[in-house]
C-alpha cells in the first residue's frame, strides 16, 4: 500500500516518455493548455560566418530574465551551423537543481546573429505544462531529491520484485503444504478437511447426511 502511489507515478511518467497520448490525457484532465515555445536553433547564415562572443550571447540571454539566476551555458557545436547558444535560469523552484544539468527555464540565443528567445519553460507557462515539462523526468528518476533521500526511490523501485520473490515463495509454502496434506489424506493418515460451509449446513440439519455428519 505504502508504494502503490510510486508505482503510479512511475507508471505514468514512463508512458509519457514512450507514448504521446498520455500526454494528450494529462492536458485533457488538467487545467492549463500547452504552450509551443520556438525551436533552439541560429538562423542559416553563410559558411564562415563568425559566431557573437559567448560573453555577448549570455548578456543578451540575461537581458530577458534579469531576475532569474544562470545556473549553465552551452556553447553551439562546432559542425551544426544551426546550433545555438544554450543558456538555462532557475525560475523558482529547480527540480534539476541535484543533477548535472541544473536550470528549468531555457533561453536560445543565436549563433550569428545574437538574438534570444526562450525555448523551453516559459515563466508564463501553466502549472500542468510545467508539471509534465519540468517534473516528470526528475520525479520518475529520483533527481528532485539529493543525496541518502534516492535510496528511498531504490528501494520502492524494487519492491515489485520483493513482492513477486515473497509472493512465489507463499505459493510454494501452501503447495508444499496442501500436497503433504492430501497425501496424508490418501494414506489414511488424516481425515479430510471439511469445508466450512459445508460443515455449517450439517450443523444446522444433521438429517441432510447423518453419516458425514457422524
Amino acid at each position: 500500500m505504502i508504494v502503490i502511489p510510486f508505482l503510479l507515478v512511475w507508471a505514468i511518467t514512463a508512458a509519457g516518455f514512450e507514448f504521446g497520448f498520455m500526454e494528450k490525457a494529462w492536458y485533457a484532465v488538467t487545467p492549463g493548455t500547452e504552450q509551443h515555445l520556438p525551436d533552439a536553433v541560429s538562423a542559416e547564415a553563410p559558411k564562415g560566418t563568425p559566431d557573437v562572443s559567448i560573453e555577448r550571447a549570455v548578456a543578451t540571454a540575461q537581458t530577458l530574465h534579469p531576475s532569474l539566476r544562470m545556473v549553465a551555458v552551452t556553447v553551439p557545436t562546432k559542425d551544426d551551423a544551426t546550433s545555438s547558444y544554450y543558456m538555462y535560469f532557475q525560475n523558482g523552484y529547480d527540480p534539476y537543481a541535484e543533477t548535472d544539468y541544473p536550470g528549468d527555464l531555457g533561453v536560445s540565443v543565436d549563433r550569428h546573429t545574437g538574438k534570444a528567445h526562450d525555448f523551453y519553460g516559459a515563466a508564463d507557462q501553466s502549472r500542468a505544462q510545467d508539471l509534465w515539462d519540468n517534473f516528470s523526468y526528475p520525479v520518475h528518476a529520483g533527481y528532485i531529491v539529493g543525496g541518502w533521500w534516492r535510496l528511498v526511490w531504490l528501494v520502492f523501485a524494487l519492491s515489485p520484485l520483493l513482492l513477486a520473490v515473497t509472493g512465489v515463495s507463499t505459493w510454494l509454502v501452501r503447495w508444499s503444504s496442501r500436497r503433504r496434506r492430501r497425501a496424508a489424506v490418501r494414506a489414511g493418515e488424516l481425515a479430510p478437511v471439511m469445508p466450512l460451509a459445508l460443515a455449517e449446513e450439517l450443523r444446522e440439519d444433521p438429517e441432510k447426511d447423518p453419516e458425514l455428519a457422524r
